[in-house]
């Protein structure tokens, strides 16, 4: 599974990934739960979402809005063209300009090039360093009743041309309306590993027939397609002293890099709340 899962998700040679990423996110067996485990099942749940919360109404995104309504002056839709460190000052889409003594800085790294002005040389050239797979992401709404008592599940099969599939009504029974279900679905790709997005969606479906998800009969009735450009960062070679010297710039200048996008780390949701926490008691 290891091997061609990983090959699969991350879409580059796994000789080019260091290790760092794997702390957290791969459980390590003891040597006795290892020898069990070869010769019979073993009950232990292993990994870090084996046991987890999740919102009964609203999905996921209720974990933020329930922390949004406890701060004052939010203001959204306001996005971020161009950050000065020199002159502390942040420009918005509008032309609006904002100073500021500390920014917490959430942006994919990568755009740091494209929206800072005055980045000393080696800060650009450790910017084009950074690597990062791509997901797309496809919801469907499917009639019927849903036969699959998984909240997800990992394909390292090349065959398959998503690596992810999870299943929205067993995390919550309100997450659709009766009679109806629904899924996610995930794919990876990226410049060394391109993928025909035209015909994806195709694929997909003919993918999820082929592995008993739906079957030829099932009436698909609403889809919604995501393409993140920004899917996880790779750790490759150059990942952590690209990513230290910009961390370390932006400090000097009180600019905090915070979420998986930010600090470009590979982090949970509950890493990144955590981060946040952090962040808040600094300030």
């Amino acid at each position: 599974f290891m091997i061609p899962y990983n090959s699969k998700f991350w879409t580059i040679p796994l000789q080019n990934l260091t290790c760092e990423w794997l702390d957290g996110f791969v459980p390590v067996p003891s040597l006795k739960e290892l020898i069990g485990g070869s010769v019979a099942d073993n009950p232990k749940a292993f990994g870090y979402n084996a046991l987890f919360w999740y919102p009964k109404k609203g999905g996921i995104g209720q974990l933020p809005y329930a922390l949004a309504g406890q701060v004052r002056n939010i203001f959204t839709g306001c996005r971020v063209t161009g950050v000065d460190f020199k002159k502390k000052e942040i420009e918005i889409f509008n032309g609006a300009r904002e100073k500021f003594d500390y920014l917490i800085y959430t942006i994919p790294l990568p755009e740091l090039s494209r929206i800072s002005k005055f980045l000393p040389k080696q800060l650009h050239s450790a910017v084009n360093k950074l690597q990062w797979n791509s997901i797309l992401n496809l919801n469907l709404g499917i009639e019927g009743v849903q036969r699959h008592n998984k909240h997800w599940v990992y394909f390292p099969q090349e065959k398959f041309s998503f690596f992810r599939v999870g299943f929205f009504n067993n995390f919550s029974q309100y997450l659709s309306p009766t009679g109806k279900y629904s899924l996610y679905i995930e794919s990876s790709y990226s410049k060394d590993r391109p993928i025909d997005k035209s015909g994806s969606l195709k694929n997909i479906i003919k993918d999820l027939n082929t592995a008993g998800i739906l079957e030829e009969s099932s009436k698909v009735c609403c889809r919604q397609v995501n393409d993140i450009k920004y899917g996880y960062p790779i750790y490759d070679k150059n990942h952590s002293s690209a990513r230290n010297l910009i961390k370390d710039y932006c400090l000097e200048n009180n600019v905090h890099l915070a979420g998986r996008y930010g600090s470009w780390s590979y982090m949970s949701m509950e890493d990144s709340l955590l981060e946040g926490k952090r962040l808040a008691s600094i300030f």
